[in-house]
């Protein structure tokens, strides 16, 4: 008998059938093969061969031991992924887009994210953001996660720092500057 060339399975001594999504067989094997490593995947029937999920995706579509996946999609925004099923969720103070091989820092002391999963840094101290008298907290200058009212006697300006008003000068809370006394 002839091999039998990849993607196809003798099934009888006269049938070929083809190798299923998820699966491959290549020439001369006599039984399909599930897709084995996590970050391979096959989305075509009849292939010799697994594809790889690269960085940035994920597999799915595979059995309970993580194997035979059907697809490899993008990952989610607010979470990186390595080519394999599981996504991870971005800590507070990180942020990705969809597609992302891994998380970003918010990078700047004035931004921040104050969940995990996020897909974008918020601006502390942005009147179009409505934290104008806020400061930042939390992490540290590159990743912060909080933005919290100024307290009364400071000025904010969306940094980690509340500086205290000078003498002869007044704040009530959330004050992005101190006021003259009798002014």
């Amino acid at each position: 008998m002839p091999a039998v060339p990849a993607g196809l399975l003798v099934r009888r001594q006269r049938d070929d059938y083809e190798v299923s999504k998820g699966s491959y067989s290549q020439e001369g094997d006599g039984a399909c093969s599930l897709c084995g490593a996590d970050n391979e995947w096959q989305d075509e029937s009849g292939k010799g061969e697994c594809k790889t999920c690269l960085a940035g995706s994920r597999t799915a579509g595979g059995n309970v031991d993580g194997k035979g996946h059907k697809t490899c999609s993008p990952c989610s925004i607010g979470h990186s992924c390595t080519g394999y099923h599981k996504e991870t969720a971005c800590l507070k103070g990180h942020f990705a887009a969809g597609g992302a091989a891994k998380c970003s820092e918010c990078g700047a002391d004035n931004k921040y994210a104050d969940a995990q999963a996020q897909g974008s840094c918020k601006t502390c101290g942005a009147k179009s953001e409505g934290t104008l008298g806020h400061f930042t907290a939390g992490g540290n200058s590159k990743t912060r996660d909080s933005c919290s009212p100024c307290s009364i006697g400071h000025s904010c300006d969306g940094s980690h720092a509340e500086t205290p008003c000078t003498p002869g000068h007044f704040a009530a809370g959330s004050a992005h500057e101190c006021s003259a006394c009798g002014a």
